[in-house]
């Protein structure tokens, strides 16, 4: 992308966000990139969310190129509610961030010179987990691609498209859109609570590519009013099935294939009340995982070997 000051339009997704949101908000106005547009979308929120962004609005509408706040009058689901701000947008990058998550305040300003100096469909960057409230003390940790599942972004988007049948390598908090992409696929309304896995496969499968830097973007908050919050400590059945219906749509072999098999396994244990936060089922899952992320990694050198040098994606790391 060219251009000195390129626009970006950060979308805020809400839903009963009030507890957080005017953190998020105020991480935003605190940017040191300037040239940013600003979209509130709310899902219908029966709290104070609305509220407390309109008033945040009224006192620093005046920071930002442009604001907009989307209200929809029912609830209709993560997917949806990003469709509707996207739809809003007018920049040249686009970054969706929940209402309880936050930026480090250099975020934009470091994804902006990353983008100009190379073309991205969508970049992963790396974030911090934290639980709970900003300054607590408590479980804190980075999100950074783990150093098997860094081929993934090594990979041409049709070996990823492939690849991602067995496995979902990105964080959603941490992603930037070039908003070009959007002219060519949106978010899959099917599944009101998983937004993101379904856009990654139509991406790839669309021929758009997944890069990754190491730039340290985002803040993502866990919580217990969270609307991927199941209670279980790893995957549930009803997360899992979720999964399947997704891999069913946009792969026709996934019931014939090992991503299945690793599933009905999560299945299994699941109904045997083996998802429970103690030693042996840690140790449990944590086999199984890593027995799964193996294989795939086994499987990525393997469309490696086979495909041409020309075909790798441009993996860029902060300076």
């Amino acid at each position: 992308m060219e251009g000195e000051d390129l626009l970006v339009s950060i979308i805020i997704i809400t839903y009963n966000s009030g507890d957080y949101v005017l953190e998020t908000l105020d991480s935003v106005k605190e940017q040191t990139y300037q040239n940013i547009e600003l979209i509130i979308s709310d899902d219908g929120s029966f709290d104070d969310t609305v509220t407390l962004c309109e008033k945040w609005l009224s006192f620093n509408m005046e920071r930002f190129v442009r604001t907009k706040l989307l209200v929809a009058d029912q609830n209709r689901g993560i997917p949806a509610n990003c469709n509707n701000g996207i739809k809003s947008s007018s920049g040249s990058i686009v970054k969706l961030l929940a209402g309880d998550d936050v930026f480090y305040n250099t975020a934009i300003e470091d994804c902006v010179k990353l983008f100009k100096t190379s073309r991205f469909d969508l970049l992963q960057t790396n974030a911090t987990v934290f639980k709970g409230a900003l300054n607590a003390p408590g479980m804190k940790d980075d999100w950074v691609a783990a150093r098997l599942d860094r081929l993934f972004f090594e990979l041409a988007p049709r070996q990823q498209y492939k690849v991602l049948k067995y496995r979902n390598f990105l964080h959603a908090p941490g992603v930037f859109f070039n908003s070009d992409i959007f002219k060519k696929i949106q978010f899959d309304e099917d599944f009101a609570l998983i937004e993101d896995y379904p856009f990654w496969i139509m991406a790839a499968k669309g021929g758009l590519r997944i890069s990754y830097s190491t730039i340290l973007t985002v803040k993502y908050r866990i919580h217990d009013q969270s609307v991927q919050y199941t209670g279980k400590p790893f995957a549930s059945e009803k997360k899992i099935n979720m999964l399947s219906a997704i891999l069913s749509k946009y792969y026709s072999d996934y019931q014939y294939s090992l991503s299945r098999l690793n599933h009905l396994c999560y299945i299994l244990l699941d109904r045997m009340g083996a998802n429970v936060n103690n030693k042996l089922s840690r140790t449990i899952y944590s086999v199984l995982e890593n027995i799964t992320r193996f294989s795939v990694h086994l499987y990525m050198k393997w469309l490696l070997w086979f495909s041409s040098s020309d075909s790798r994606p441009i993996t860029r790391k902060s300076s």
